[in-house]
């Protein structure tokens, strides 16, 4: 993440003359001030990270991943059976928000702004390809969730 943001700021001045930069983090200001005070590339860096980690760590292993449990359970007052169509709306609830779209480990350097962009998502992907490999070799504990695992993101 930080080569990547280097890539664009090679200074925190650059950063801080990037009105939209600014106009996004200044929106986030009011609930995320007690976690990065002042934006510099640190700061910018560990904002990326969090949202990195909610998106992948976060909901592959603090998730149920079954999200029937949350869906209120719904009894007609005459008794009858749902309907299709009510089936059908939990059926595709379940879907859209339980379904990965993505790994984290997939390529998607694609999706960089320019191609030195792109070498750095590649070289972050290699990043973590060799650290599997290096948690590959090490005895498995119950509690490790490993790069080949984790999901960047879902449909919802």
């Amino acid at each position: 993440m930080r080569r990547y943001v280097e890539r664009y700021y090679p200074s925190d001045a650059a950063l801080r003359s990037d009105v939209h930069l600014n106009v996004w983090f200044d929106a986030l200001v009011r609930g995320i001030r007690h976690f990065v005070p002042d934006l510099t590339r640190d700061a910018l860096t560990d904002l990326c990270v969090l949202l990195m980690y909610s998106a992948s760590v976060g909901h592959t292993e603090n998730s149920l991943l079954n999200y029937a449990v949350f869906l209120p359970t719904t009894v007609r007052l005459d008794g009858g059976q749902q309907s299709v169509g009510e089936v059908q709306n939990i059926v595709n609830f379940q879907l859209l928000i339980a379904t990965p779209t993505s790994l984290l480990l997939n390529d998607v350097s694609h999706l960089a702004l320019d191609e030195a962009a792109a070498g750095l998502m590649r070289q972050f992907r290699q990043d973590l390809l060799d650290f599997q490999e290096e948690m590959d070799a090490q005895p498995s504990q119950y509690w490790q969730l490993f790069p080949r695992e984790i999901e960047a993101g879902v449909s919802c």
